[in-house]
Protein backbone atom coordinates (compact mmCIF):
# COMPACT_ATOMS: atom_id res chain seq x y z
CA UNK A 1 0.00 0.00 0.00
CA UNK A 2 1.91 3.81 -0.91
CA UNK A 3 1.01 6.00 1.94
CA UNK A 4 0.57 9.53 1.80
CA UNK A 5 3.15 10.59 4.40
CA UNK A 6 1.88 13.77 5.32
CA UNK A 7 -1.89 12.91 5.27
CA UNK A 8 -1.88 9.93 8.38
CA UNK A 9 -2.14 12.83 10.63
CA UNK A 10 -6.22 12.91 11.04
CA UNK A 11 -6.24 17.01 11.33
CA UNK A 12 -4.38 17.11 8.41
CA UNK A 13 -6.38 14.97 6.76
CA UNK A 14 -9.65 17.07 7.51
CA UNK A 15 -7.77 19.78 6.94
CA UNK A 16 -6.90 18.79 2.92
CA UNK A 17 -11.07 17.73 2.90
CA UNK A 18 -12.06 20.78 4.14
CA UNK A 19 -10.00 23.08 1.96
CA UNK A 20 -11.03 21.05 -1.43
CA UNK A 21 -14.75 21.59 -0.50
CA UNK A 22 -14.40 25.00 0.40
CA UNK A 23 -12.96 26.08 -3.32
CA UNK A 24 -15.63 23.56 -4.94
CA UNK A 25 -18.08 25.20 -3.02
CA UNK A 26 -16.73 29.06 -3.01
CA UNK A 27 -15.83 28.70 -6.78
CA UNK A 28 -19.09 28.93 -8.36
CA UNK A 29 -20.25 31.58 -5.82
CA UNK A 30 -17.59 33.75 -6.22
CA UNK A 31 -17.44 33.86 -9.73
CA UNK A 32 -21.21 34.83 -10.00
CA UNK A 33 -21.04 37.47 -7.45
CA UNK A 34 -17.75 39.09 -9.66
CA UNK A 35 -20.20 39.05 -12.42
CA UNK A 36 -23.39 40.63 -11.34
CA UNK A 37 -21.98 42.16 -8.22
CA UNK A 38 -24.05 40.57 -5.87
CA UNK A 39 -25.56 37.55 -4.65
CA UNK A 40 -27.84 36.24 -7.09
CA UNK A 41 -28.29 32.27 -6.09
CA UNK A 42 -28.16 30.26 -9.45
CA UNK A 43 -31.88 27.50 -10.68
CA UNK A 44 -35.23 28.32 -9.88
CA UNK A 45 -36.10 25.48 -7.01
CA UNK A 46 -34.68 27.26 -3.96
CA UNK A 47 -36.69 30.65 -5.08
CA UNK A 48 -39.84 28.60 -4.49
CA UNK A 49 -38.40 27.13 -1.45
CA UNK A 50 -37.27 30.55 0.29
CA UNK A 51 -40.74 32.26 -0.91
CA UNK A 52 -42.40 29.45 0.82
CA UNK A 53 -40.21 29.59 4.03
CA UNK A 54 -41.39 33.69 4.31
CA UNK A 55 -44.79 32.62 3.58
CA UNK A 56 -44.69 29.88 7.01
CA UNK A 57 -42.81 33.29 8.99
CA UNK A 58 -45.36 35.48 7.84
CA UNK A 59 -48.97 33.33 8.08
CA UNK A 60 -48.21 31.57 11.50
CA UNK A 61 -46.28 28.69 10.57
CA UNK A 62 -48.81 28.00 7.54
CA UNK A 63 -47.88 27.92 3.94
CA UNK A 64 -49.66 28.23 0.93
CA UNK A 65 -48.78 27.88 -2.93
CA UNK A 66 -51.23 30.06 -4.40
CA UNK A 67 -48.66 31.83 -6.94
CA UNK A 68 -49.80 29.29 -10.05
CA UNK A 69 -52.86 29.10 -12.14
CA UNK A 70 -52.95 25.13 -11.11
CA UNK A 71 -53.19 26.04 -7.24
CA UNK A 72 -51.28 23.42 -5.80
CA UNK A 73 -51.28 22.22 -2.64
CA UNK A 74 -48.47 22.76 -0.39
CA UNK A 75 -46.59 19.38 0.52
CA UNK A 76 -44.69 19.57 4.12
CA UNK A 77 -41.14 19.87 3.25
CA UNK A 78 -38.70 20.43 6.93
CA UNK A 79 -36.42 21.95 5.27
CA UNK A 80 -38.56 25.52 4.95
CA UNK A 81 -39.25 25.38 8.77
CA UNK A 82 -35.31 25.51 8.80
CA UNK A 83 -35.22 28.22 6.24
CA UNK A 84 -38.07 30.19 8.35
CA UNK A 85 -35.87 29.96 11.54
CA UNK A 86 -32.23 30.97 9.51
CA UNK A 87 -34.37 34.10 7.49
CA UNK A 88 -35.63 35.52 10.80
CA UNK A 89 -32.22 37.05 11.81
CA UNK A 90 -30.33 37.03 8.67
CA UNK A 91 -31.52 38.16 4.40
CA UNK A 92 -32.74 35.08 2.93
CA UNK A 93 -29.53 35.10 0.37
CA UNK A 94 -26.85 35.19 3.06
CA UNK A 95 -29.15 32.50 4.95
CA UNK A 96 -28.77 29.75 1.96
CA UNK A 97 -24.96 30.71 1.51
CA UNK A 98 -24.26 29.97 5.01
CA UNK A 99 -26.65 26.66 5.16
CA UNK A 100 -24.60 25.51 1.48
CA UNK A 101 -21.52 25.77 3.57
CA UNK A 102 -22.91 23.86 6.37
CA UNK A 103 -24.83 21.26 5.34
CA UNK A 104 -21.92 20.27 2.35
CA UNK A 105 -18.83 20.54 5.09
CA UNK A 106 -21.19 18.66 8.13
CA UNK A 107 -22.14 15.79 5.07
CA UNK A 108 -18.11 15.34 4.22
CA UNK A 109 -17.56 15.10 8.17
CA UNK A 110 -19.92 12.27 8.59
CA UNK A 111 -18.73 10.38 5.46
CA UNK A 112 -15.38 10.49 6.81
CA UNK A 113 -16.59 9.29 10.17
CA UNK A 114 -18.56 6.67 9.20
CA UNK A 115 -15.12 5.51 6.76
CA UNK A 116 -13.38 5.80 10.17
CA UNK A 117 -15.86 3.75 12.15
CA UNK A 118 -15.44 1.07 9.34
CA UNK A 119 -11.52 1.05 9.70
CA UNK A 120 -11.34 2.04 6.42
CA UNK A 121 -7.57 2.71 5.32
CA UNK A 122 -6.22 6.29 4.84
CA UNK A 123 -6.07 6.01 1.42
CA UNK A 124 -8.73 4.54 0.58
CA UNK A 125 -10.42 6.77 2.77
CA UNK A 126 -8.82 10.24 1.07
CA UNK A 127 -9.71 8.92 -2.49
CA UNK A 128 -13.14 8.31 -1.90
CA UNK A 129 -13.87 11.43 -0.30
CA UNK A 130 -11.69 13.58 -3.17
CA UNK A 131 -13.53 11.75 -5.80
CA UNK A 132 -16.79 12.53 -4.04
CA UNK A 133 -15.52 16.36 -3.30
CA UNK A 134 -15.00 16.52 -7.65
CA UNK A 135 -17.88 14.22 -8.48
CA UNK A 136 -20.48 16.26 -10.18
CA UNK A 137 -23.85 15.29 -8.47
CA UNK A 138 -22.31 16.28 -4.91
CA UNK A 139 -21.24 19.97 -6.77
CA UNK A 140 -24.52 20.08 -7.73
CA UNK A 141 -26.29 19.21 -4.35
CA UNK A 142 -24.02 21.89 -2.75
CA UNK A 143 -24.78 24.70 -5.16
CA UNK A 144 -28.64 23.83 -5.89
CA UNK A 145 -29.04 23.66 -2.56
CA UNK A 146 -32.36 21.83 -1.75
CA UNK A 147 -34.36 19.78 0.10
CA UNK A 148 -31.92 17.01 -0.93
CA UNK A 149 -29.03 18.75 0.05
CA UNK A 150 -30.61 18.22 3.41
CA UNK A 151 -31.88 14.49 2.71
CA UNK A 152 -28.33 13.74 1.48
CA UNK A 153 -27.11 14.85 5.24
CA UNK A 154 -29.35 12.76 7.05
CA UNK A 155 -28.95 9.82 5.15
CA UNK A 156 -24.86 10.27 6.08
CA UNK A 157 -26.10 10.69 10.25
CA UNK A 158 -28.59 7.87 9.69
CA UNK A 159 -26.05 5.62 8.75
CA UNK A 160 -23.50 6.57 10.80
CA UNK A 161 -25.70 6.09 13.68
CA UNK A 162 -26.91 2.60 12.35
CA UNK A 163 -23.31 1.52 12.16
CA UNK A 164 -22.20 2.80 15.19
CA UNK A 165 -24.28 -0.74 16.31
CA UNK A 166 -24.93 0.72 20.14
CA UNK A 167 -28.34 -0.62 21.19
CA UNK A 168 -29.36 2.94 23.43
CA UNK A 169 -32.68 4.32 23.73
CA UNK A 170 -31.58 7.73 22.44
CA UNK A 171 -29.73 6.52 19.06
CA UNK A 172 -33.06 4.61 18.58
CA UNK A 173 -35.07 7.43 19.05
CA UNK A 174 -32.51 9.92 16.45
CA UNK A 175 -32.45 6.94 13.82
CA UNK A 176 -36.86 6.98 14.08
CA UNK A 177 -36.75 10.87 13.54
CA UNK A 178 -33.93 10.57 11.13
CA UNK A 179 -36.64 8.36 9.24
CA UNK A 180 -39.42 10.28 9.32
CA UNK A 181 -37.90 13.57 7.96
CA UNK A 182 -36.05 11.59 5.00
CA UNK A 183 -39.78 10.10 4.28
CA UNK A 184 -40.95 13.89 4.67
CA UNK A 185 -37.86 15.21 2.12
CA UNK A 186 -38.32 12.38 -0.48
CA UNK A 187 -39.85 8.97 -0.19
CA UNK A 188 -37.42 7.39 -2.89
CA UNK A 189 -34.15 8.55 -0.13
CA UNK A 190 -35.53 6.72 2.55
CA UNK A 191 -36.47 3.74 0.42
CA UNK A 192 -32.89 4.25 -1.13
CA UNK A 193 -31.59 4.24 2.39
CA UNK A 194 -33.09 0.89 3.37
CA UNK A 195 -31.91 -0.93 0.51
CA UNK A 196 -28.44 1.07 1.23
CA UNK A 197 -28.06 -0.98 4.82
CA UNK A 198 -29.06 -4.07 3.42
CA UNK A 199 -26.17 -4.03 1.16
CA UNK A 200 -24.27 -3.07 4.13
CA UNK A 201 -25.73 -5.93 6.08
CA UNK A 202 -24.44 -8.02 3.81
CA UNK A 203 -20.69 -6.83 2.57
CA UNK A 204 -20.27 -5.94 6.52
CA UNK A 205 -21.95 -9.11 7.18
CA UNK A 206 -23.51 -7.60 10.67
CA UNK A 207 -26.85 -7.83 11.84
CA UNK A 208 -28.75 -4.56 11.45
CA UNK A 209 -32.48 -5.90 10.99
CA UNK A 210 -33.68 -3.70 13.50
CA UNK A 211 -33.28 0.13 12.01
CA UNK A 212 -34.37 -1.49 9.17
CA UNK A 213 -37.39 -2.61 10.29
CA UNK A 214 -38.39 -0.28 12.20
CA UNK A 215 -37.74 2.42 8.80
CA UNK A 216 -39.89 0.18 7.50
CA UNK A 217 -42.71 0.88 10.30
CA UNK A 218 -42.24 3.89 10.01
CA UNK A 219 -43.63 4.12 6.70
CA UNK A 220 -46.80 1.86 7.07
CA UNK A 221 -47.72 4.15 9.78
CA UNK A 222 -47.51 7.00 8.16
CA UNK A 223 -48.78 5.55 4.75
CA UNK A 224 -52.29 4.81 6.81
CA UNK A 225 -52.28 7.97 9.11
CA UNK A 226 -51.68 10.24 6.50
CA UNK A 227 -52.49 8.73 2.80
CA UNK A 228 -49.66 11.02 1.18
CA UNK A 229 -50.15 10.47 -2.74
CA UNK A 230 -46.49 9.31 -2.77
CA UNK A 231 -46.47 8.98 -6.85
CA UNK A 232 -45.78 13.12 -6.64
CA UNK A 233 -42.43 12.40 -5.03
CA UNK A 234 -41.32 10.07 -7.36
CA UNK A 235 -40.26 11.97 -10.64
CA UNK A 236 -40.00 15.43 -11.40
CA UNK A 237 -42.68 14.45 -14.64
CA UNK A 238 -42.46 17.76 -16.59
CA UNK A 239 -38.78 17.35 -17.12
CA UNK A 240 -38.60 13.71 -18.55
CA UNK A 241 -40.44 12.19 -21.27
CA UNK A 242 -39.73 8.47 -22.02
CA UNK A 243 -38.08 9.97 -25.42
CA UNK A 244 -35.27 11.39 -22.98
CA UNK A 245 -31.58 10.18 -24.05
CA UNK A 246 -30.82 7.81 -21.46
CA UNK A 247 -27.11 9.00 -21.25
CA UNK A 248 -27.55 12.60 -21.32
CA UNK A 249 -29.79 11.88 -18.29
CA UNK A 250 -27.42 10.01 -16.17
CA UNK A 251 -23.66 11.59 -17.43
CA UNK A 252 -22.34 15.10 -16.57
CA UNK A 253 -19.96 15.18 -19.13
CA UNK A 254 -23.02 15.22 -21.84
CA UNK A 255 -25.06 17.81 -20.38
CA UNK A 256 -26.95 16.62 -17.32
CA UNK A 257 -26.97 18.71 -14.24
CA UNK A 258 -27.36 15.72 -11.82
CA UNK A 259 -25.43 13.38 -13.52
CA UNK A 260 -22.27 11.03 -13.02
CA UNK A 261 -18.90 11.87 -14.64
CA UNK A 262 -17.82 9.75 -17.33
CA UNK A 263 -14.56 8.64 -15.61
CA UNK A 264 -15.67 7.93 -12.45
CA UNK A 265 -17.98 5.74 -14.12
CA UNK A 266 -15.27 4.16 -15.90
CA UNK A 267 -13.18 3.36 -12.43
CA UNK A 268 -16.59 2.25 -10.94
CA UNK A 269 -16.81 -0.39 -13.61
CA UNK A 270 -13.18 -1.36 -13.12
CA UNK A 271 -13.62 -0.91 -9.56
CA UNK A 272 -16.90 -3.65 -9.67
CA UNK A 273 -14.79 -6.10 -11.88
CA UNK A 274 -11.66 -5.70 -8.83
CA UNK A 275 -14.14 -6.68 -6.32
CA UNK A 276 -15.83 -9.37 -8.02
CA UNK A 277 -12.57 -10.71 -9.11
CA UNK A 278 -11.32 -10.98 -5.21
CA UNK A 279 -14.77 -12.24 -4.68
CA UNK A 280 -15.52 -9.32 -2.16
CA UNK A 281 -19.28 -9.20 -3.97
CA UNK A 282 -21.15 -11.91 -5.68
CA UNK A 283 -22.89 -11.92 -8.90
CA UNK A 284 -26.12 -11.01 -7.64
CA UNK A 285 -24.38 -8.01 -5.43
CA UNK A 286 -23.64 -6.05 -8.38
CA UNK A 287 -26.72 -6.89 -10.42
CA UNK A 288 -28.72 -4.79 -7.37
CA UNK A 289 -25.87 -2.27 -7.98
CA UNK A 290 -26.86 -1.94 -11.78
CA UNK A 291 -30.71 -2.63 -10.98
CA UNK A 292 -29.87 0.66 -8.41
CA UNK A 293 -28.38 2.88 -11.19
CA UNK A 294 -31.12 1.74 -13.81
CA UNK A 295 -33.96 3.26 -11.15
CA UNK A 296 -32.37 5.98 -10.98
CA UNK A 297 -32.76 6.97 -14.29
CA UNK A 298 -36.43 6.97 -13.60
CA UNK A 299 -36.23 7.78 -9.85
CA UNK A 300 -33.45 10.75 -10.09
CA UNK A 301 -33.55 11.43 -6.18
CA UNK A 302 -31.82 8.13 -5.87
CA UNK A 303 -28.17 9.13 -7.90
CA UNK A 304 -27.80 11.41 -5.03
CA UNK A 305 -27.29 8.22 -2.81
CA UNK A 306 -25.58 6.02 -5.23
CA UNK A 307 -23.19 8.79 -6.20
CA UNK A 308 -21.40 8.21 -2.71
CA UNK A 309 -21.68 4.30 -3.37
CA UNK A 310 -20.33 4.72 -6.86
CA UNK A 311 -16.87 6.97 -5.28
CA UNK A 312 -16.36 3.75 -3.11
CA UNK A 313 -16.20 1.64 -5.59
CA UNK A 314 -13.95 3.94 -8.17
CA UNK A 315 -11.66 4.51 -5.29
CA UNK A 316 -11.02 0.73 -5.06
CA UNK A 317 -10.13 0.96 -8.74
CA UNK A 318 -8.38 3.72 -8.30
CA UNK A 319 -6.04 2.36 -5.88
CA UNK A 320 -6.24 -1.11 -7.76
CA UNK A 321 -4.24 0.43 -10.74
CA UNK A 322 -2.04 2.65 -8.39
CA UNK A 323 -0.40 -0.59 -6.50
CA UNK A 324 -1.11 -2.72 -9.84
CA UNK A 325 2.85 -3.58 -11.50
CA UNK A 326 2.69 -2.58 -14.82
CA UNK A 327 5.11 -3.78 -17.58
CA UNK A 328 5.39 -0.07 -19.10
CA UNK A 329 5.54 2.48 -15.63
CA UNK A 330 5.17 5.40 -18.30
CA UNK A 331 1.79 3.88 -19.42
CA UNK A 332 1.03 3.61 -15.97
CA UNK A 333 2.00 7.43 -14.76
CA UNK A 334 -0.10 8.51 -18.54
CA UNK A 335 -2.71 6.26 -17.43
CA UNK A 336 -3.14 7.42 -14.42
CA UNK A 337 -3.12 11.23 -15.30
CA UNK A 338 -5.66 11.06 -18.03
CA UNK A 339 -7.56 9.45 -14.73
CA UNK A 340 -7.24 12.30 -12.60
CA UNK A 341 -7.84 15.05 -15.25
CA UNK A 342 -10.90 13.46 -16.02
CA UNK A 343 -12.12 13.56 -12.90
CA UNK A 344 -11.20 17.04 -12.17
CA UNK A 345 -12.53 18.07 -15.22
CA UNK A 346 -16.08 16.60 -14.91
CA UNK A 347 -16.11 18.24 -11.72
CA UNK A 348 -14.64 21.89 -12.93
CA UNK A 349 -16.85 21.60 -16.09
CA UNK A 350 -19.76 21.66 -13.58
CA UNK A 351 -18.90 24.61 -11.73
CA UNK A 352 -18.33 26.42 -14.60
CA UNK A 353 -22.41 25.44 -16.10
CA UNK A 354 -23.70 26.78 -12.90
CA UNK A 355 -21.91 29.68 -12.75
CA UNK A 356 -23.70 30.59 -15.93
CA UNK A 357 -26.83 28.84 -15.38
CA UNK A 358 -30.44 30.85 -14.77
CA UNK A 359 -31.17 33.43 -13.42
CA UNK A 360 -28.68 36.44 -14.49
CA UNK A 361 -28.55 39.19 -13.95
CA UNK A 362 -30.82 40.43 -16.92
CA UNK A 363 -33.26 38.30 -16.30
CA UNK A 364 -33.67 39.12 -12.48
CA UNK A 365 -33.66 42.79 -13.34
CA UNK A 366 -36.53 42.03 -15.87
CA UNK A 367 -38.47 40.24 -12.96
CA UNK A 368 -37.92 43.40 -11.11
CA UNK A 369 -39.75 45.52 -13.61
CA UNK A 370 -42.15 43.48 -13.98
CA UNK A 371 -42.66 43.45 -9.99
CA UNK A 372 -42.75 47.23 -10.21
CA UNK A 373 -45.66 46.80 -12.86
CA UNK A 374 -48.02 44.80 -10.28
CA UNK A 375 -47.02 46.70 -7.54
CA UNK A 376 -48.62 49.27 -9.51
CA UNK A 377 -52.07 47.82 -10.38
CA UNK A 378 -54.90 47.13 -7.89
CA UNK A 379 -55.33 43.47 -6.95
CA UNK A 380 -58.17 43.14 -8.71
CA UNK A 381 -56.50 43.58 -11.80
CA UNK A 382 -53.64 41.67 -11.87
CA UNK A 383 -53.49 38.26 -14.27
CA UNK A 384 -51.28 35.86 -14.95
CA UNK A 385 -47.36 35.64 -16.70
CA UNK A 386 -47.04 33.45 -19.26
CA UNK A 387 -43.44 32.11 -19.63
CA UNK A 388 -41.26 29.14 -19.79
CA UNK A 389 -42.48 26.55 -16.86
CA UNK A 390 -38.64 26.40 -15.19
CA UNK A 391 -38.83 30.46 -15.15
CA UNK A 392 -42.04 29.90 -12.82
CA UNK A 393 -40.40 30.34 -9.55
CA UNK A 394 -37.85 33.05 -10.68
CA UNK A 395 -40.92 34.71 -11.48
CA UNK A 396 -42.67 34.54 -8.25
CA UNK A 397 -39.69 35.13 -5.64
CA UNK A 398 -38.59 38.43 -5.99
CA UNK A 399 -36.21 38.24 -2.91
CA UNK A 400 -36.92 41.12 0.03
CA UNK A 401 -40.56 41.36 -0.47
CA UNK A 402 -42.26 38.67 1.73
CA UNK A 403 -46.21 40.17 1.02
CA UNK A 404 -47.87 37.59 -1.89
CA UNK A 405 -50.35 40.36 -2.43
CA UNK A 406 -47.42 41.71 -4.47
CA UNK A 407 -46.04 38.85 -5.75
CA UNK A 408 -46.13 37.97 -9.10
CA UNK A 409 -48.61 34.92 -10.10
CA UNK A 410 -47.71 32.58 -12.86
CA UNK A 411 -49.34 30.46 -15.13
CA UNK A 412 -46.97 27.63 -14.61
CA UNK A 413 -43.85 26.42 -12.70
CA UNK A 414 -42.05 23.60 -12.08
CA UNK A 415 -44.64 22.36 -9.21
CA UNK A 416 -47.70 22.57 -11.68
CA UNK A 417 -47.68 18.83 -12.51
CA UNK A 418 -48.52 18.01 -8.77
CA UNK A 419 -51.93 19.63 -9.63
CA UNK A 420 -55.22 17.23 -10.89
CA UNK A 421 -55.30 19.80 -14.32
CA UNK A 422 -51.66 20.12 -15.24
CA UNK A 423 -51.96 18.30 -18.22
CA UNK A 424 -54.40 20.56 -18.96
CA UNK A 425 -52.87 23.64 -18.51
CA UNK A 426 -49.51 22.49 -20.02
CA UNK A 427 -51.57 21.90 -23.13
CA UNK A 428 -53.26 25.80 -23.26
CA UNK A 429 -49.41 26.87 -22.47
CA UNK A 430 -48.16 24.75 -25.71
CA UNK A 431 -51.47 25.61 -27.78
CA UNK A 432 -50.87 29.36 -27.00
CA UNK A 433 -46.74 29.70 -27.94
CA UNK A 434 -47.77 27.37 -31.04
CA UNK A 435 -50.29 28.95 -32.68
CA UNK A 436 -50.61 31.88 -35.03
CA UNK A 437 -54.40 31.93 -34.89
CA UNK A 438 -55.16 35.35 -32.90
CA UNK A 439 -58.68 34.65 -32.01
CA UNK A 440 -57.44 31.25 -30.88
CA UNK A 441 -54.65 32.47 -29.05
CA UNK A 442 -56.66 35.54 -27.33
CA UNK A 443 -59.60 33.05 -26.29
CA UNK A 444 -56.96 31.09 -24.23
CA UNK A 445 -55.09 33.87 -22.85
CA UNK A 446 -58.52 35.76 -22.06
CA UNK A 447 -59.84 32.37 -20.70
CA UNK A 448 -56.68 31.32 -18.19
CA UNK A 449 -56.06 35.02 -17.09
CA UNK A 450 -52.40 36.11 -18.62
CA UNK A 451 -51.89 39.58 -18.99
CA UNK A 452 -48.12 39.01 -19.17
CA UNK A 453 -45.84 37.13 -21.21
CA UNK A 454 -42.01 36.72 -20.54
CA UNK A 455 -39.53 35.81 -22.63
CA UNK A 456 -35.55 34.97 -22.63
CA UNK A 457 -33.26 34.43 -25.12
CA UNK A 458 -33.19 30.49 -24.06
CA UNK A 459 -36.82 30.34 -25.40
CA UNK A 460 -36.37 31.82 -28.73
CA UNK A 461 -33.44 29.49 -29.21
CA UNK A 462 -34.92 26.20 -28.68
CA UNK A 463 -36.48 26.08 -25.04
CA UNK A 464 -39.90 27.18 -26.60
CA UNK A 465 -39.30 28.40 -30.35
CA UNK A 466 -36.66 27.01 -32.62
CA UNK A 467 -37.36 29.03 -35.61
CA UNK A 468 -37.84 33.28 -35.81
CA UNK A 469 -41.51 34.16 -35.59
CA UNK A 470 -43.08 31.20 -34.65
CA UNK A 471 -46.34 31.15 -33.24
CA UNK A 472 -46.71 33.41 -30.30
CA UNK A 473 -43.85 35.46 -31.70
CA UNK A 474 -45.23 36.20 -34.30
CA UNK A 475 -48.30 37.16 -33.28
CA UNK A 476 -46.57 39.39 -30.29
CA UNK A 477 -45.52 41.81 -33.65
CA UNK A 478 -47.95 41.46 -35.26
CA UNK A 479 -51.65 42.41 -33.36
CA UNK A 480 -52.82 45.37 -31.27
CA UNK A 481 -53.95 43.31 -28.76
CA UNK A 482 -50.16 42.47 -27.34
CA UNK A 483 -47.29 45.77 -26.18
CA UNK A 484 -44.02 45.49 -25.47
CA UNK A 485 -43.29 47.17 -22.58
CA UNK A 486 -39.59 45.99 -21.41
CA UNK A 487 -37.09 44.88 -24.03
CA UNK A 488 -33.36 44.76 -22.71
CA UNK A 489 -30.77 42.03 -23.65
CA UNK A 490 -33.13 40.54 -25.88
CA UNK A 491 -35.27 39.73 -22.77
CA UNK A 492 -39.01 40.90 -23.96
CA UNK A 493 -42.36 41.43 -21.66
CA UNK A 494 -45.69 41.91 -23.41
CA UNK A 495 -48.71 42.90 -21.87
CA UNK A 496 -51.63 41.51 -23.35
CA UNK A 497 -55.08 43.57 -23.31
Amino acid sequence: MIQIKWLENRKMQLLFLLIITLIIILLPTIIRILHFKEIILPGDAIYYDIRIAEDIHSNNLLANDELVFTQTNYLFNPIHYLYMLFFIIMPPNIAIFLLTLFFSLFSIYLLYKIMETLAIEDNYKIITLILYILSPIFISSTIFISKFTLGILLFLLLVYLVILNKNSIIINVAIISLAILLFYISFPFLLFTIIFLFFYSILAKTSIKKPIIICAIIISIILLLHQIPISKQFTQLPERTIYSNIFQETISDLGSIIGFGIFSLLLFSVGLYVLWKKSYITKRQMMLIFVMLIITYYFSEGKYLLNILVCIIAATAFIYLLEKQWELSLIKEISLFILILGVIFSGLSTVARITIVSPSLNEYNAVRFLQQQYNNQDINSKGYVLSYYKYGHILQSIPGNNNNNNKIPVFLDTRSYESSNYFDQFTIANEIFYSRDIRKTTQLLSQSQIKYIFITPAMKSGLVWKKENQGLLFLLKNSERFKNIYNNNSIEIWEFS
